[in-house]
């Protein structure tokens, strides 16, 4: 718990020097969070085998579905684009 806590500060931090206002920040490093260890979850439950990056569209896809069931689906960034 106490990484976890540690996680969220240094991403809020890091949005915060991004120009992300304290609020916006601070909840967008919770959410990211929450998303990292529902995939962690998810990747504990396969013994490690399964691609960890499909786990985190795939946490981000639920997240998209419960704030808006209509979004299309999150889906990983094109070879050489970041």
């Amino acid at each position: 718990m106490i990484k976890t806590a540690a996680l969220k500060d240094a991403i809020g931090v890091a949005l915060q020097s991004r120009s992300v206002p304290g609020s916006g920040a601070g909840l967008t490093a919770r959410v990211g969070v929450a998303v990292f260890q529902t995939a962690f979850e998810r990747w504990a439950h396969t013994d490690g085998s399964a691609d960890f990056p499909s786990l985190i569209y795939a946490a981000l896809d639920d997240l998209r579905a419960a704030i808006n069931p209509v979004a299309r689906p999150a889906s990983p960034p094109s070879p050489g684009t970041s």
